[in-house]
């Protein structure tokens, strides 16, 4: 609306139109941002197409720009134990299941109990203490994720220790209260846990998505 107008029948907007508009739009935002923009005024054609309405739609063979994904950040065993040593257990296995499995932030503030499941499958010796502690494993059964598809996640020894230490909570959600949207972006994120730490050991350049 801010670019043709809020009154601007779709039908007069040309592909040059938007050509030119997403030329300019380039030196505005990144280029996986003006790619969502492309998506979603592309979706407008085709919800107006199906519901009978024979438009052309002026995203098509539009030019889009390209995105370079490539990132190389890992979180170092020197980080992995600065963050143990400040964080409680409890803290710290937020991270290590994300490191030990892969998933997306949403998907493990997300993750049910009511869609993990655990078995012990033998017994090991801890070697700092020399107690002999039971081996857990599991499954993780994502139901929505990025893509729209679920999907399940094997969870090693280490991954299921996290949800056993978690679960004596007796919650719905495995790391987090009723409601995991609050708690994740404003909560432990932003305010309490992930970025203090980060700032107070000094630790720069690292996302969740690059444990």
């Amino acid at each position: 609306t801010q670019r043709w107008g809020a009154d601007t029948p779709l039908a007069e907007i040309t592909r040059y139109q938007v050509q030119t508009w997403a030329s300019g739009r380039k030196a505005e935002v990144k280029p996986a941002t003006l790619r969502h923009e492309i998506s979603f005024l592309s979706r407008l054609y085709r919800i107006a197409f199906e519901h009978g309405l024979r438009l052309e739609n002026p995203t098509d063979n539009l030019r889009l720009p390209r995105i370079n994904n490539w990132r190389k950040r890992v979180l170092s065993a020197e980080e992995q134990a600065q963050f143990r040593n400040i964080m409680t257990p409890a803290q710290y296995s937020m991270i290590e299941f994300a490191i030990q499995t892969g998933m997306r932030r949403s998907e493990q503030w997300h993750l049910k109990n009511a869609n993990v499941k655990i078995w012990q499958v033998g017994e090991q010796k801890d070697p700092r203490t020399g107690v002999v502690v039971p081996i857990a494993n599991g499954m993780a059964d994502i139901l929505d994720s990025k893509n729209g598809l679920g999907r399940s996640v094997p969870l090693n020894h280490i991954a299921a220790a996290c949800v056993t230490l978690w679960r004596r909570r007796r919650t719905e959600f495995v790391f987090g209260p009723d409601n995991p949207d609050r708690f994740a972006a404003a909560n432990w994120y932003g305010d309490r846990v992930w970025r203090p730490a980060m700032k107070r050991l000094q630790i720069e350049d690292l996302h969740w998505h690059d444990l």
